[in-house]
């Protein structure tokens, strides 16, 4: 009885200085200082996740939003920073994407080699859950014209998408359609598993793309599933949630992109 009653009183000091009895999860976001990024770190440090978001300027990422989040100098075409950053972590979100169709920066090097490197790193590390922010597209028809604009970028996307997928962790792989700046949580959200180049041209909001990032590090109805998302304007706000639980999990079939 008395070393229960000091369990307690350790316990109630612990509280009063505001110390956590249990540490919280570890989260690395990689992107962090993309729209989409900055808003899954804001998502999940409201959720009480111990959160890092990965930059490649940490004097550009602390000028545009402040001190408040531990950043960590990450260059995903370079392992060594990658496996560094993801050290202790237990889950990692991914909104990386090339912004260049050649040069370092082109879709071969950070939609494909860099997931490759992220998902060696977060092995490694024995994260729980890896959640890639990928794109509406990847994995359907090639002749699609984002292809031959950028650089076969939903192909490289695709292969990135499937090394996650045949790696030993969980994973949730999410393929927005077109990102805009709208406000996150006014309309529904549309989740799918479909092909269809059509589809890829309907817009979502950045916000509402990382709340779903965020709830997918640990429902149990996102593990292992890909599907795309799209805002769905006539839709209940909070559908999607439900939505998530009717999903398939990924299969060979599914995923085979087909050849040209």
């Amino acid at each position: 009885m008395r070393d229960f009653m000091k369990i307690l009183g350790i316990a109630a000091l612990c509280l009063s200085f505001g110390s956590p009895l249990l540490a919280a999860d570890k989260v690395v976001v990689v992107g962090g200082t993309s729209k989409t990024g900055i808003a899954a770190i804001r998502l999940a440090q409201e959720a009480g996740y111990d959160v890092v978001g990965t930059t490649r300027s940490l004097e550009r990422a602390r000028e545009r939003y402040g001190s408040d989040i531990n950043w960590a100098v990450v260059d995903i075409k370079d392992p060594a920073t990658v496996k560094a950053a993801f050290e202790g972590a237990d889950y990692i979100i991914s909104s990386i994407g090339s912004l260049e169709p050649k040069g370092d920066n082109r879709p071969e090097n950070v939609d494909y080699k860099g997931v490759v490197n992220m998902v060696d790193a977060a092995n490694a590390a024995g994260v729980k859950r890896f959640v890639l922010i990928s794109s509406a597209g990847a994995g359907g028809d090639v002749r699609n014209q984002l292809n031959f604009i950028f650089n076969n970028i939903l192909i490289w996307k695709w292969l990135g998408e499937d090394y996650l997928r045949d790696s030993e962790m969980e994973s949730a792989i999410l393929r927005p359609g077109s990102l805009n700046d709208d406000p996150g949580g006014v309309t529904g959200i549309d989740l799918l598993q479909i092909d269809s180049t059509a589809a890829a041209r309907r817009q979502i909001p950045r916000a509402d793309v990382a709340a779903v990032a965020v709830r997918c590090m640990e429902s149990k109805d996102c593990k292992n599933k890909t599907f795309e998302m799209f805002s769905d304007l006539e839709g209940l706000v909070e559908k999607w949630k439900l939505t998530l639980a009717g999903l398939t999990e990924d299969d060979v079939t599914y995923m085979a992109m087909p050849q040209r």
